[in-house]
């Protein structure tokens, strides 16, 4: 059974002529080429990059740098001293574990065990820029120690730290814990 070739139909169903059947082809062509365009990946097309100009040393917002340089206390900073004062605590416990007396050889075994671990911390925490208010022997400074009780005591001059009864901490310049100390008279 021969086939028979039925006429192009557009939208009105009536029979296409050839040509506007050639002009609809055409079209859906360059429809469809338009399509394949936009499916490219991105990563083809080069997109020019826009390099802005550093802010001058005359402009008055603050940089990164100028901020660091000024000495003020960063978001980063904020948070690691908070961490840290919430650590001072624990490393306080760790001291008064240490001063307690070992008598078994267990218990000893015991006590090197927080003495590594004390020391680990403290090394952490130093890599981290903090460190320990020296107190004993220097000159009383309230920005610096905090003084619990003042003693009668003829061996050093007056107003200097006699005892350490808590053990303060700075972070990179700033005190974070003042040491608590007694004073001489």
């Amino acid at each position: 059974m021969p086939v028979r070739h039925r006429p192009a139909m557009h939208s009105g169903r009536e029979p296409m002529d050839t040509a506007s059947s050639v002009m609809a082809a055409a079209k859906m062509g360059k429809i469809l080429a338009q399509s394949m365009v936009l499916r490219r990946p991105m990563a083809s097309k080069r997109v020019p990059v826009r390099i802005l100009p550093r802010p001058s040393q005359t402009d008055s917002t603050p940089t990164r740098e100028t901020a660091n340089a000024s000495g003020a206390f960063t978001e980063r900073a904020k948070s690691l001293a908070k961490l840290m004062t919430e650590l001072l605590p624990v490393l306080d416990n760790f001291q008064l574990a240490l001063k307690s007396p070992a008598e078994s050889q267990e218990a000893q075994n015991v006590v090197k065990g927080v003495e590594m671990i004390y020391r680990q911390m403290l090394q952490t925490l130093e890599q981290a820029g903090m460190a320990k208010i020296e107190a004993v022997g220097q000159p009383f400074n309230p920005n610096l120690h905090e003084a619990i009780m003042q003693v009668e005591d003829d061996t050093v001059p007056e107003d200097t730290v006699v005892e350490e009864l808590r053990a303060g901490y700075m972070l990179k310049e700033r005190v974070i814990r003042p040491s608590m100390v007694k004073v001489s008279k």
